[in-house]
C-alpha cells in the first residue's frame, strides 16, 4: 500500500522542478540545486498523459521540493490538466506564501486538476521562529492557506520542527496552539 501518497493504487513519481525559491536557515536544498529551475507545464502534463495511456496509472507524486515554487508554472500545470480533461490525482510538497501570492482561484484550479494532498513546510506555529528560519509568511497568510486547502478538501500534512535553536517554550506553545486550532 502506498501510504506516502494518497491512495493504495499505483503512484508514479514525477519531477517538475529542482531547487527552491527560499533559503531557509535549516535546509540544504540550495546546496544541492542552487538555482530553482522547472520544466514547462505542458512537458510535465505530457509525461503524466503518457503514463496514463501506456500504463493506466493516474496517480502522481511530485518529487519536487515544492510544486508551487513558481505560481505561474503551477497555474499552467493545473490549467493544462483541466484543459486536457485528464482524470488524475497528484500530491507534492507545497510552500506557504504571503497573502495575495496564492489566490482562491489557484486553490480552485488545483482541486479541479486533481490535487489530493500537499506536504507543507510550516515548520513552526511561531512567527518569530519562522522569521528566523526565513520562511517569509505570517500567521494570517498561514491560516488563510490552511483554510483554503481545507475548504477544497485537499489533504494537508504539515512538516514541523521542534527544538529549533531560537525556539522558546512560548514558541513551542504556539505550535501546539496551531495544531489544536486546525
Amino acid at each position: 500500500q502506498n501510504t506516502v501518497a494518497f491512495t493504495s493504487e499505483k503512484t508514479i513519481p514525477i519531477t517538475g522542478s529542482r531547487g527552491c525559491v527560499r533559503k531557509c536557515s535549516f535546509c540544504n536544498v540550495d546546496a544541492l540545486w542552487p538555482k530553482f529551475v522547472f520544466k514547462p507545464a505542458k512537458q510535465i502534463v505530457n509525461e503524466m498523459e503518457t503514463f496514463m495511456s501506456k500504463h493506466k496509472i493516474k496517480n502522481f507524486k511530485f518529487t519536487d521540493s515544492l510544486i508551487n515554487g513558481s505560481n505561474k508554472q503551477w497555474r499552467e500545470l493545473n490549467s493544462e490538466i483541466i484543459k486536457r480533461k485528464l482524470n488524475l490525482n497528484y500530491s507534492g510538497q507545497f510552500i506557504a506564501k504571503p497573502i495575495g501570492q496564492t489566490t482562491e482561484e489557484d486553490y480552485d484550479l488545483a482541486k479541479k486538476a486533481g490535487c489530493k494532498k500537499l506536504w507543507i513546510g510550516i515548520e513552526s506555529g511561531s512567527e518569530s521562529v519562522r522569521n528566523h528560519m526565513r520562511k517569509k509568511f505570517d500567521n494570517h497568510s498561514l491560516y488563510t492557506m490552511i483554510e483554503n486547502l481545507s475548504k477544497r478538501k485537499i489533504r494537508q500534512e504539515w512538516m514541523l520542527i521542534t527544538g529549533y535553536p531560537t525556539e522558546t517554550d512560548k514558541d513551542f506553545q504556539q505550535t501546539l496552539d496551531l495544531i489544536k486550532k486546525f
